[in-house]
Parts: C-alpha cells; structure tokens; sequence
C-alpha cells in the first residue's frame, strides 16, 4: 500500500500545502493503479467500445462520413466521443466511490487528522489523486481507438484532433465526476453510491422518451457542447449545432459544478472529523 508521507514536510505556509497535496495525490495514484481490477475495468470497457467502434466504422465510411479530411475527421469524433465519454465516465465513477470509505475502514483517515494535514490539502489532494488516475487510461482508450480508424484508413491527422477534443470533453465531464462521487460517498452507504452514481449519470446525459433532465441543459456532461461547436459535421449542417459561447459556457458550467462538490465534500469532512473527535 503507498505510505502517505504527510510530516516529512517540515516547511510551513504554501510549501506545506503543496506537500500536503502531493502525498495525498501520490497515494492516490498509487493505491489506483496497483489495483487490477482499475485496469481490467478500462481494459473489458476498451475492448467492447472497439468492437462497436470498428462495426460502425465500417458502415459510416459509406455512409456517415463527408468527403474532406476535416468533415471525415469530425464525423468519427462523433462517432467515438458521445459513446465513450459517458461509458467511460461511469467507469471512472465506481472506480473512484469507494476511496472514502477505504480509508475509513483502514483507520487511515483518523491518523491523517492526528498529522498536519489540513482538510483542505486532503480534499485537493483526494481530487486530483483520482482524476489523473482516471483520466490516464481513458486517454490510452480514446487514443487506442482512434489508432484502429486510422488502420482502418480514417486520416492520421484524428490522433491530433482526439487529444484536444479529449481534453475538451474529458477533463471537465471528468473532474465533474470524481468531485461528485467523492461527495456523494462522503454522505450515503457505499453501496448506494455504487448504484446511484451510474443511474443519476444516465440522468445527466440522457433523456429518453423525450423527458426533461439536464442533458438538455448547458449542464449535459456528455461533451455535446464541445462536439457540436468545435467538431460540427457540416455535410449535414451548414452551421455549428452550437456555438464556441455555448461550447465554453458548458466547460465552465461543468467545472463550477465539479468545485461546488469539492466544497460539500471538505464541509462533509470536517463535520464527520470534528463529530469523531467528539465521541
């Protein structure tokens, strides 16, 4: 198990908190990928999104795609984005609901209070901990398929566009994610957490049958913002779906939310420590 390193740092003010935060982030990683149920989880959710990525390809390429490199490149963004964005976010979802509760049940989380480690340094370091975790193997996903179109004679220029694009798309639906969930499973059992989180997901980036939910707000989490502005498919539309406004508006919406949630979540902490102490 990796050590946190908290009273190592002996150095006081902004120095400290970085160190705080680094620990706690170098823990993270660690505890993340030496688990090998974190990478069989991408592993399986990789393999399925190829073999629907590679049946569909072969019927867009007839029918799908547009004539330019540009329209062809866009045209498969669409086509792997919007499926793997959601898929995969609910991965990173269960995998990051249940880092609260380990270090409950490992006594952890009562010795990190007896060192210097501010509740906020915790909860930063918690955050990012688990977003790069998360976001390393969704990225070898995303590249991993759009190598596949490129064999399959898509242009090489998508690897190019797939890296911003995921950064884009992944890094605020991501970080609304692992804020979420660390949240969400510092208040109800771990178990609900794990069958909440992919429900009130499908909220998020679904609306069947037509219903109201925040899919259809500047709040949908599943990059339509960024894919209808920035990657429009101008064979059918002479015009972006959405513009770049409404595009970053999404971005910043996303990320705001994802900083609300880090706030609940040290306010979560800090009454559960001081309520410990009292016992």
């Amino acid at each position: 198990m990796a050590q946190l390193r908290i009273n190592e740092y002996q150095v006081q003010g902004p120095l400290l908190a970085l160190g705080q935060i680094w620990a706690v982030t170098r823990a993270e990683l660690l505890m993340q990928w030496r688990r090998w149920g974190f990478w069989l989880a991408f592993g399986i959710a990789t393999v399925l999104l190829l073999l629907l990525l590679g049946s569909s390809f072969a019927v867009a390429k007839q029918v799908f795609l547009a004539d330019t490199v540009q329209g062809t490149v866009n045209s498969l963004i669409h086509l792997q984005l919007q499926l793997e964005s959601w898929i995969l976010a609910i991965i990173a979802g269960l995998l990051t609901s249940d880092r609260l509760s380990r270090d409950i049940t490992l006594g952890l989380t009562d010795a990190l209070w007896s060192t210097p480690l501010s509740s906020t340094s915790y909860v930063t370091g918690k955050f990012v901990g688990n977003l790069g975790s998360v976001l390393a193997p969704a990225f070898l996903s995303i590249m991993i398929g759009g190598t596949v179109f490129v064999l399959l004679g898509a242009p090489i220029a998508l690897l190019s566009y797939l890296a911003v694009a995921f950064i884009l798309v992944f890094v605020p639906t991501f970080a609304l994610v692992v804020s979420f969930t660390l949240f969400f499973s510092s208040i109800v059992p771990l178990r609900l957490v794990q069958i909440g989180f992919p429900l009130i997901w499908m909220y998020c980036v679904l609306s069947p049958l037509g219903w109201k939910t925040i899919a259809n707000t500047i709040f949908a989490a599943d990059g339509r913002y960024v894919i209808g502005a920035f990657f429009f498919l101008n064979k059918y539309n002479n015009h972006p779906i959405y513009n770049s406004a409404e595009a970053w508006m999404n971005i910043i919406a996303l990320l705001i939310t994802a900083l609300a949630c880090l706030f609940l979540l040290g306010i979560s902490i800090s009454f559960q420590a001081k309520r410990r102490a009292a016992a």
